[in-house]
Protein backbone atom coordinates (compact mmCIF):
# COMPACT_ATOMS: atom_id res chain seq x y z
CA UNK A 1 0.00 0.00 0.00
CA UNK A 2 1.37 3.22 -0.91
CA UNK A 3 1.24 6.58 0.53
CA UNK A 4 -2.27 7.47 -1.20
CA UNK A 5 -3.47 3.84 -0.40
CA UNK A 6 -2.66 4.47 3.51
CA UNK A 7 -4.47 7.86 4.17
CA UNK A 8 -6.15 9.43 1.28
CA UNK A 9 -9.05 6.30 0.86
CA UNK A 10 -8.91 5.83 4.65
CA UNK A 11 -10.04 9.96 4.23
CA UNK A 12 -12.45 9.34 1.44
CA UNK A 13 -14.49 7.19 3.77
CA UNK A 14 -14.31 8.96 6.61
CA UNK A 15 -15.80 11.95 4.42
CA UNK A 16 -18.53 9.51 3.00
CA UNK A 17 -19.53 8.17 6.68
CA UNK A 18 -20.40 11.77 7.60
CA UNK A 19 -21.97 12.62 4.26
CA UNK A 20 -24.57 9.82 5.26
CA UNK A 21 -25.06 10.74 8.90
CA UNK A 22 -25.58 13.92 8.03
CA UNK A 23 -28.14 12.92 5.02
CA UNK A 24 -30.22 10.59 7.72
CA UNK A 25 -30.15 12.85 10.09
CA UNK A 26 -33.25 14.90 10.60
CA UNK A 27 -33.78 18.61 11.95
CA UNK A 28 -36.33 18.71 14.91
CA UNK A 29 -36.82 22.66 15.09
CA UNK A 30 -36.50 25.72 12.75
CA UNK A 31 -36.61 28.91 13.18
CA UNK A 32 -37.59 32.09 11.32
CA UNK A 33 -37.23 35.90 12.70
CA UNK A 34 -39.58 38.71 11.12
CA UNK A 35 -36.89 41.30 8.69
CA UNK A 36 -36.55 43.58 12.23
CA UNK A 37 -35.81 40.44 14.03
CA UNK A 38 -38.52 41.33 16.90
CA UNK A 39 -40.40 38.50 15.88
CA UNK A 40 -39.33 34.85 15.89
CA UNK A 41 -41.52 31.87 15.23
CA UNK A 42 -39.87 28.77 16.42
CA UNK A 43 -41.06 25.00 15.16
CA UNK A 44 -40.34 21.83 17.04
CA UNK A 45 -41.19 18.36 17.04
CA UNK A 46 -42.37 17.17 20.52
CA UNK A 47 -43.07 13.88 21.27
CA UNK A 48 -41.42 10.49 21.31
CA UNK A 49 -40.36 9.21 18.11
CA UNK A 50 -40.13 5.60 19.70
CA UNK A 51 -43.55 5.65 20.01
CA UNK A 52 -44.13 7.20 16.67
CA UNK A 53 -46.53 10.02 18.28
CA UNK A 54 -43.78 13.32 17.82
CA UNK A 55 -45.64 16.01 16.33
CA UNK A 56 -45.53 19.23 14.78
CA UNK A 57 -45.73 22.74 17.53
CA UNK A 58 -45.31 26.32 16.86
CA UNK A 59 -44.40 29.12 19.34
CA UNK A 60 -44.33 32.86 18.40
CA UNK A 61 -42.14 35.48 20.79
CA UNK A 62 -41.62 38.96 20.62
CA UNK A 63 -38.69 41.05 21.60
CA UNK A 64 -39.31 44.43 23.58
CA UNK A 65 -36.47 46.67 25.17
CA UNK A 66 -33.76 43.85 25.19
CA UNK A 67 -36.13 41.33 26.39
CA UNK A 68 -37.60 38.61 24.34
CA UNK A 69 -41.20 36.72 25.44
CA UNK A 70 -43.55 34.02 24.38
CA UNK A 71 -46.67 35.27 23.30
CA UNK A 72 -48.23 32.09 21.59
CA UNK A 73 -47.11 29.09 23.72
CA UNK A 74 -46.37 25.99 21.69
CA UNK A 75 -49.73 25.66 19.64
CA UNK A 76 -50.22 22.43 17.71
CA UNK A 77 -50.04 21.69 13.87
CA UNK A 78 -51.03 19.11 11.13
CA UNK A 79 -54.17 18.20 8.92
CA UNK A 80 -55.89 14.71 8.72
CA UNK A 81 -56.84 13.92 5.07
CA UNK A 82 -59.24 11.11 3.60
CA UNK A 83 -55.73 9.47 2.52
CA UNK A 84 -53.69 9.71 5.71
CA UNK A 85 -52.90 11.68 8.71
CA UNK A 86 -50.34 14.79 8.19
CA UNK A 87 -49.88 14.48 12.41
CA UNK A 88 -47.85 12.15 13.83
CA UNK A 89 -43.83 11.01 12.87
CA UNK A 90 -43.98 13.14 9.57
CA UNK A 91 -40.37 12.55 7.96
CA UNK A 92 -38.30 15.90 7.01
CA UNK A 93 -37.47 16.01 3.56
CA UNK A 94 -35.61 19.48 3.00
CA UNK A 95 -36.78 23.16 3.91
CA UNK A 96 -35.99 26.85 1.89
CA UNK A 97 -35.56 30.06 3.40
CA UNK A 98 -36.60 33.23 1.54
CA UNK A 99 -35.34 36.75 3.17
CA UNK A 100 -36.38 40.08 2.75
CA UNK A 101 -38.89 39.57 0.30
CA UNK A 102 -40.69 42.91 -0.69
CA UNK A 103 -44.20 42.84 -2.16
CA UNK A 104 -46.08 46.52 -3.72
CA UNK A 105 -50.19 46.02 -5.11
CA UNK A 106 -52.83 48.73 -5.43
CA UNK A 107 -56.27 48.96 -4.10
CA UNK A 108 -59.13 50.11 -5.22
CA UNK A 109 -60.81 50.86 -1.75
CA UNK A 110 -59.77 50.77 1.83
CA UNK A 111 -57.44 52.64 4.49
CA UNK A 112 -54.73 52.97 2.02
CA UNK A 113 -54.29 52.30 -2.07
CA UNK A 114 -50.66 52.23 -2.00
CA UNK A 115 -49.56 49.27 0.07
CA UNK A 116 -46.21 47.30 0.34
CA UNK A 117 -44.84 44.37 2.62
CA UNK A 118 -41.94 43.27 3.34
CA UNK A 119 -41.61 39.61 4.98
CA UNK A 120 -39.26 36.32 5.46
CA UNK A 121 -40.10 33.08 4.76
CA UNK A 122 -39.31 29.61 5.82
CA UNK A 123 -40.88 26.49 3.50
CA UNK A 124 -40.80 22.93 5.22
CA UNK A 125 -41.67 19.90 3.46
CA UNK A 126 -42.59 16.51 5.26
CA UNK A 127 -43.61 13.10 4.37
CA UNK A 128 -46.05 11.18 5.77
CA UNK A 129 -46.01 7.65 6.52
CA UNK A 130 -48.41 6.68 3.04
CA UNK A 131 -45.29 8.64 1.69
CA UNK A 132 -47.35 11.93 0.57
CA UNK A 133 -45.56 15.04 0.88
CA UNK A 134 -46.59 17.88 2.58
CA UNK A 135 -45.11 21.82 2.85
CA UNK A 136 -46.00 23.98 5.84
CA UNK A 137 -44.75 27.46 4.78
CA UNK A 138 -44.54 30.16 7.48
CA UNK A 139 -43.91 33.99 6.93
CA UNK A 140 -42.95 36.41 9.43
CA UNK A 141 -43.55 40.21 8.75
CA UNK A 142 -42.38 43.36 11.35
CA UNK A 143 -46.68 43.03 12.36
CA UNK A 144 -47.46 39.58 12.42
CA UNK A 145 -46.91 35.67 11.45
CA UNK A 146 -49.09 33.72 8.71
CA UNK A 147 -48.95 30.37 8.04
CA UNK A 148 -50.54 27.93 5.31
CA UNK A 149 -50.47 24.08 4.18
CA UNK A 150 -49.53 22.77 0.73
CA UNK A 151 -49.64 19.54 -0.87
CA UNK A 152 -47.91 19.52 -3.90
CA UNK A 153 -48.96 15.76 -4.54
CA UNK A 154 -49.32 14.04 -7.91
CA UNK A 155 -51.05 17.06 -10.44
CA UNK A 156 -54.69 16.63 -10.32
CA UNK A 157 -55.44 13.89 -7.76
CA UNK A 158 -58.59 14.55 -6.27
CA UNK A 159 -58.30 14.50 -2.65
CA UNK A 160 -60.06 15.89 0.56
CA UNK A 161 -58.99 17.19 4.13
CA UNK A 162 -61.56 15.61 7.16
CA UNK A 163 -60.07 17.91 9.61
CA UNK A 164 -57.44 20.28 10.79
CA UNK A 165 -55.53 20.49 13.65
CA UNK A 166 -54.31 23.98 13.89
CA UNK A 167 -54.25 25.42 17.45
CA UNK A 168 -53.42 28.77 19.04
CA UNK A 169 -52.21 28.75 22.25
CA UNK A 170 -52.94 32.02 23.67
CA UNK A 171 -52.01 31.68 27.49
CA UNK A 172 -53.61 33.97 29.53
CA UNK A 173 -54.55 37.40 29.21
CA UNK A 174 -57.73 39.33 27.97
CA UNK A 175 -59.94 38.43 25.05
CA UNK A 176 -62.79 39.86 22.47
CA UNK A 177 -64.71 37.30 20.77
CA UNK A 178 -67.29 36.80 18.80
CA UNK A 179 -69.72 33.82 19.44
CA UNK A 180 -70.43 31.33 16.19
CA UNK A 181 -74.19 31.17 16.12
CA UNK A 182 -76.08 28.34 16.55
CA UNK A 183 -77.06 27.00 13.11
CA UNK A 184 -80.74 28.22 12.11
CA UNK A 185 -82.74 29.01 9.23
CA UNK A 186 -80.89 32.25 8.75
CA UNK A 187 -78.44 31.83 11.00
CA UNK A 188 -74.78 32.26 10.98
CA UNK A 189 -75.77 35.72 10.31
CA UNK A 190 -72.72 37.48 12.54
CA UNK A 191 -75.29 39.72 13.77
CA UNK A 192 -74.35 38.94 17.75
CA UNK A 193 -72.21 41.04 19.52
CA UNK A 194 -68.56 40.37 20.05
CA UNK A 195 -68.09 39.66 23.91
CA UNK A 196 -65.23 41.22 25.99
CA UNK A 197 -63.22 41.67 27.32
CA UNK A 198 -63.06 37.93 28.83
CA UNK A 199 -60.48 35.77 30.16
CA UNK A 200 -58.74 34.06 27.65
CA UNK A 201 -59.80 30.33 27.69
CA UNK A 202 -63.52 31.27 28.81
CA UNK A 203 -65.82 28.82 26.86
CA UNK A 204 -68.42 29.66 24.13
CA UNK A 205 -72.07 30.87 25.61
CA UNK A 206 -73.95 27.14 25.44
CA UNK A 207 -76.36 27.56 22.75
CA UNK A 208 -73.48 28.86 20.33
CA UNK A 209 -71.00 26.50 18.01
CA UNK A 210 -68.03 27.94 19.10
CA UNK A 211 -65.78 31.35 18.40
CA UNK A 212 -65.95 33.22 15.18
CA UNK A 213 -62.90 34.52 13.45
CA UNK A 214 -61.64 37.30 14.20
CA UNK A 215 -60.10 37.09 17.66
CA UNK A 216 -58.83 39.75 19.21
CA UNK A 217 -56.37 39.30 22.58
CA UNK A 218 -54.44 41.29 25.08
CA UNK A 219 -51.88 40.20 26.68
CA UNK A 220 -47.95 41.19 28.40
CA UNK A 221 -48.75 44.59 26.57
CA UNK A 222 -49.59 42.82 23.21
CA UNK A 223 -52.38 42.86 20.87
CA UNK A 224 -52.31 40.10 18.97
CA UNK A 225 -55.77 39.91 16.36
CA UNK A 226 -56.05 36.32 14.90
CA UNK A 227 -57.95 35.13 11.18
CA UNK A 228 -57.55 33.80 7.88
CA UNK A 229 -56.89 35.52 4.78
CA UNK A 230 -57.02 34.14 0.93
CA UNK A 231 -59.49 32.08 0.69
CA UNK A 232 -60.02 31.22 -2.84
CA UNK A 233 -63.30 28.29 -2.70
CA UNK A 234 -61.49 25.13 -2.56
CA UNK A 235 -60.81 25.24 0.97
CA UNK A 236 -64.14 26.00 3.56
CA UNK A 237 -63.80 29.35 5.74
CA UNK A 238 -63.26 28.11 9.63
CA UNK A 239 -64.33 28.70 12.98
CA UNK A 240 -63.02 27.71 16.44
CA UNK A 241 -64.41 25.07 19.14
CA UNK A 242 -66.05 26.29 22.09
CA UNK A 243 -63.74 24.48 24.49
CA UNK A 244 -60.36 26.63 24.91
CA UNK A 245 -59.50 25.21 28.10
CA UNK A 246 -55.98 26.61 29.27
CA UNK A 247 -56.29 28.99 26.23
CA UNK A 248 -55.65 26.31 23.67
CA UNK A 249 -57.95 27.58 20.68
CA UNK A 250 -58.65 25.20 17.96
CA UNK A 251 -59.89 25.15 13.91
CA UNK A 252 -63.29 23.83 13.52
CA UNK A 253 -64.75 23.64 10.09
CA UNK A 254 -68.35 25.01 9.37
CA UNK A 255 -71.35 23.06 11.28
CA UNK A 256 -72.63 20.40 8.55
CA UNK A 257 -76.03 21.86 9.14
CA UNK A 258 -75.18 24.97 7.47
CA UNK A 259 -74.82 23.45 4.00
CA UNK A 260 -78.52 22.95 4.14
CA UNK A 261 -78.10 19.58 2.79
CA UNK A 262 -76.17 20.96 -0.38
CA UNK A 263 -72.32 19.76 0.86
CA UNK A 264 -70.55 18.39 2.87
CA UNK A 265 -68.65 20.33 5.41
CA UNK A 266 -65.12 19.66 3.89
CA UNK A 267 -62.59 20.46 1.41
CA UNK A 268 -61.70 19.42 -1.54
CA UNK A 269 -59.79 20.08 -4.45
CA UNK A 270 -57.56 18.62 -6.79
CA UNK A 271 -53.11 18.83 -6.00
CA UNK A 272 -51.42 20.51 -6.39
CA UNK A 273 -53.76 22.33 -3.85
CA UNK A 274 -52.85 24.80 -0.75
CA UNK A 275 -55.00 26.11 2.59
CA UNK A 276 -56.04 29.94 3.13
CA UNK A 277 -53.35 31.50 5.40
CA UNK A 278 -53.45 31.63 9.10
CA UNK A 279 -52.45 34.62 10.59
CA UNK A 280 -51.65 36.77 13.92
CA UNK A 281 -51.77 40.77 13.76
CA UNK A 282 -48.98 41.70 16.60
CA UNK A 283 -48.47 44.96 18.11
CA UNK A 284 -48.03 47.27 21.35
CA UNK A 285 -50.97 49.09 20.35
CA UNK A 286 -54.43 48.42 19.10
CA UNK A 287 -54.05 51.42 16.51
CA UNK A 288 -50.89 48.61 15.22
CA UNK A 289 -53.94 46.34 14.59
CA UNK A 290 -56.27 48.98 12.97
CA UNK A 291 -53.25 50.09 10.49
CA UNK A 292 -51.94 46.78 9.58
CA UNK A 293 -52.94 45.42 6.14
CA UNK A 294 -52.01 41.53 6.65
CA UNK A 295 -55.00 40.61 5.46
CA UNK A 296 -54.74 41.90 1.95
CA UNK A 297 -51.11 41.42 1.99
CA UNK A 298 -51.61 37.77 2.15
CA UNK A 299 -54.18 37.63 -0.63
CA UNK A 300 -54.21 36.31 -3.85
CA UNK A 301 -53.84 39.82 -6.38
CA UNK A 302 -57.10 40.98 -8.25
CA UNK A 303 -57.82 38.91 -10.92
CA UNK A 304 -59.99 40.86 -12.64
CA UNK A 305 -58.38 42.87 -15.37
CA UNK A 306 -60.72 46.13 -15.48
CA UNK A 307 -61.68 47.37 -12.01
CA UNK A 308 -62.93 50.87 -13.33
CA UNK A 309 -66.57 49.97 -12.17
CA UNK A 310 -66.01 49.50 -8.51
CA UNK A 311 -66.57 52.13 -6.94
CA UNK A 312 -66.41 52.85 -3.45
CA UNK A 313 -68.67 55.39 -1.32
CA UNK A 314 -71.00 56.20 1.39
CA UNK A 315 -74.36 54.96 1.96
CA UNK A 316 -77.86 55.82 3.48
CA UNK A 317 -79.59 52.92 5.38
CA UNK A 318 -83.49 52.24 5.57
CA UNK A 319 -82.77 48.94 7.78
CA UNK A 320 -80.89 50.13 10.14
CA UNK A 321 -83.85 52.08 11.37
CA UNK A 322 -86.66 50.36 9.69
CA UNK A 323 -86.22 47.09 8.78
CA UNK A 324 -89.66 45.96 6.99
CA UNK A 325 -89.13 49.71 4.94
CA UNK A 326 -87.43 47.54 2.09
CA UNK A 327 -90.81 45.86 1.72
CA UNK A 328 -92.75 49.47 0.54
CA UNK A 329 -91.23 51.59 -1.79
CA UNK A 330 -92.69 54.93 -0.89
CA UNK A 331 -90.62 53.89 2.86
CA UNK A 332 -87.60 53.48 0.46
CA UNK A 333 -87.52 57.32 -1.04
CA UNK A 334 -86.82 59.54 1.61
CA UNK A 335 -83.08 57.83 1.99
CA UNK A 336 -82.46 57.76 -1.63
CA UNK A 337 -83.63 61.29 -0.93
CA UNK A 338 -81.18 61.65 1.60
CA UNK A 339 -78.42 60.24 0.56
CA UNK A 340 -79.02 63.13 -2.59
CA UNK A 341 -78.75 65.88 -0.22
CA UNK A 342 -75.39 65.00 1.33
CA UNK A 343 -73.96 64.11 -1.26
CA UNK A 344 -73.41 60.78 -0.78
CA UNK A 345 -73.19 58.23 -3.48
CA UNK A 346 -75.42 55.36 -2.68
CA UNK A 347 -78.47 54.29 -1.04
CA UNK A 348 -78.40 50.63 0.50
CA UNK A 349 -81.87 49.01 -0.23
CA UNK A 350 -81.69 45.82 2.44
CA UNK A 351 -83.79 42.32 2.70
CA UNK A 352 -86.96 41.89 1.36
CA UNK A 353 -86.71 43.60 -1.80
CA UNK A 354 -87.63 41.23 -4.17
CA UNK A 355 -91.34 41.79 -1.69
CA UNK A 356 -91.71 44.63 -2.45
CA UNK A 357 -95.12 46.77 -2.52
CA UNK A 358 -96.68 50.57 -4.42
CA UNK A 359 -93.58 50.21 -6.80
CA UNK A 360 -90.86 47.71 -7.51
CA UNK A 361 -87.09 47.72 -7.38
CA UNK A 362 -86.30 48.87 -10.79
CA UNK A 363 -88.47 51.90 -10.57
CA UNK A 364 -86.52 52.48 -7.02
CA UNK A 365 -83.21 52.26 -9.42
CA UNK A 366 -84.80 54.80 -11.99
CA UNK A 367 -86.06 57.31 -9.25
CA UNK A 368 -82.48 57.03 -7.59
CA UNK A 369 -80.66 57.38 -11.21
CA UNK A 370 -82.49 60.98 -11.32
CA UNK A 371 -81.23 61.92 -8.36
CA UNK A 372 -77.61 60.55 -9.05
CA UNK A 373 -77.56 58.00 -6.61
CA UNK A 374 -76.30 54.27 -6.75
CA UNK A 375 -78.38 51.45 -5.23
CA UNK A 376 -76.48 48.81 -3.62
CA UNK A 377 -78.68 45.68 -3.17
CA UNK A 378 -78.56 42.69 -0.08
CA UNK A 379 -78.43 39.60 -1.37
CA UNK A 380 -77.97 37.56 1.54
CA UNK A 381 -76.12 36.87 5.03
CA UNK A 382 -77.21 33.60 6.21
Amino acid sequence: MNFTDRYIIPAIVVLLSVLMNSCNSSPDSWILRSPDRKIVISLKTLGNRERMDDKLFYSISLKEKGDRMEIIEPSPLGLEREDGRFVENLRYLNSYHRKNILENYQLVSGKQLDCSSEFNELLICFQNHEGEEINLVFRAYDDGVAFKYQFPGRKNRETRILRELTGFNLGSGQLWAHPYDTVARWNPGYETYYEGPIEIGTPAPPNKNGWAFPLLMQSQNTWIMISESDLDGSYGASHLYSGCSEGLYRIKFAEQEEAMGYYENTSHSKTPWETPWRFLIIGNELSDIVESDMVTDLADPCRLEDTSWIKPGRASWSWWSESDSPRDYNRLLPFIDFAADMGWEYSLVDANWNHMKNGSVEQLAEYASEKEVGLLLWYKSG
